[in-house]
C-alpha cells in the first residue's frame, strides 16, 4: 500500500476577512441592481462592473481554493485507499441480497401456487357439495355425487396441508447481530422503446443541443434563439 497523504493545513483567512469580502459582495449586487444600461455611456459602465465583478470572484476563488485544495488532496487520497474495500463489501452485499431474493421469489411462487391449488379445491367441493343438494328428494339419491363431494373435501385438506408447509416470507428477519427488513418496489424495464406513449417520453437535451450547434434552426415542438454571452478578462 502506498504512503497515505499528510494534511498541510491551510493558512485561514481571519472571519473579519471572510465577513469584508461578503460585504463587498453585496455591495456589488446593490449597485449593479441599481445599474441603468440604456445608453453608449451605460453599456461602458456595465462593461466596467463585467471586469471589475470577475476580477473580484477570481480573488475569493483563489483564496478559497487555497484552503480547500490541500483538504481535497488529502481527501481524495483517503478515499482512494478505501474504495476497493468498500467496492468489496458492495459486491458482497449484492450476492448476498441476490441469493436471499432468490430464494424468497421461490417462496412466494410455491405459496401463491399452493393457495391457487386451494381456490381450485374448494371450487371443486362446493360443485361436489352442490350436486349432491341437487340429489335430496329424488328417487336415486345422491349416488355417486356423495363419492364426488368426499374426493373434493379431501383435495382441499391436501390443499390445506401444502398451504401449511410451505414457510411464510417475512418482512423482518432477526439475525445474531441485528435484523433485516425488506419490502417490494414496483420497477421498470424498457422492452419496447417505440411503443412506449409520447406521454411518458423526454426529449433528449443533450442530442437538441448538438443539432443546434451543428446549425439546424427548426425543430417541431422546440424555440431555437441567440442568447449573448459575454467573456470576462482583465489588464
Amino acid at each position: 500500500m502506498s504512503t497515505l497523504p499528510a494534511l498541510v493545513a491551510p493558512q485561514l483567512p481571519t472571519v473579519e476577512a471572510m465577513a469584508s469580502m461578503q460585504l463587498y459582495a453585496e455591495n456589488t449586487l446593490n449597485a449593479v441592481n441599481a445599474l441603468v444600461v440604456d445608453s453608449p455611456e451605460g453599456e461602458l459602465a456595465a462593461a466596467d462592473w463585467l471586469t471589475s465583478i470577475t476580477s473580484s470572484r477570481k480573488d475569493v476563488e483563489a483564496v478559497r481554493t487555497a484552503i480547500s485544495l490541500p483538504v481535497d488532496r488529502w481527501l481524495k487520497g483517503y478515499n482512494a485507499h478505501f474504495k476497493p474495500t468498500t467496492v468489496l463489501y458492495d459486491k458482497a452485499l449484492k450476492v448476498t441480497e441476490g441469493k436471499l431474493g432468490t430464494y424468497r421469489a421461490g417462496v412466494r411462487e410455491e405459496r401463491d401456487r399452493a393457495q391457487r391449488e386451494l381456490q381450485e379445491a374448494e371450487r371443486l367441493r362446493q360443485e361436489a357439495q352442490a350436486a349432491v343438494l341437487d340429489t335430496f328428494g329424488s328417487a336415486e339419491g345422491p349416488g355417486e355425487t356423495a363419492g364426488d363431494e368426499e374426493a373434493a373435501l379431501a383435495l382441499v385438506e391436501e390443499a390445506r396441508t401444502a398451504v401449511a408447509a410451505t414457510p411464510e416470507v417475512a418482512k423482518t428477519l432477526h439475525s445474531s447481530i441485528g435484523f433485516v427488513a425488506s419490502r417490494m418496489v414496483w420497477k421498470h424495464e424498457v422492452v419496447t422503446p417505440d411503443a412506449v406513449p409520447r406521454a411518458y417520453c423526454i426529449p433528449d437535451e443533450a442530442l437538441l443541443r448538438e443539432a443546434v450547434a451543428a446549425g439546424v434552426r427548426t425543430i417541431p415542438g422546440v424555440r431555437i434563439f441567440e442568447e449573448e454571452r459575454f467573456s470576462k478578462r482583465t489588464w
